[in-house]
């Protein structure tokens, strides 16, 4: 899957978010999520933008938002 910054993801619910960078701020998605994918993290992980926050997820619980045209 290619990602590119500023892309829409969807986060299925009962996904783990978390940021290192406030806290430990974590918490689990609750019901399904959009999200603004911002970079590749290492570990197989990326930064993205949800409920105004940034938080980092495992990139293979995260799905690329399809671009439809209708």
């Amino acid at each position: 899957m290619e990602l590119i910054e500023g892309d829409l993801v969807y986060i299925p619910q009962d996904v783990l978010l978390y940021n290192l960078q406030s806290g430990s701020k974590r918490f689990r998605t609750d019901k399904p999520t959009t999200a603004i994918f911002l970079k590749e993290e290492p570990n197989s992980t990326v930064k993205v933008f949800v409920d105004g926050s940034e938080m980092i997820v495992r990139k293979n619980h995260i799905y690329i938002m399809e671009k439809r045209c209708s």
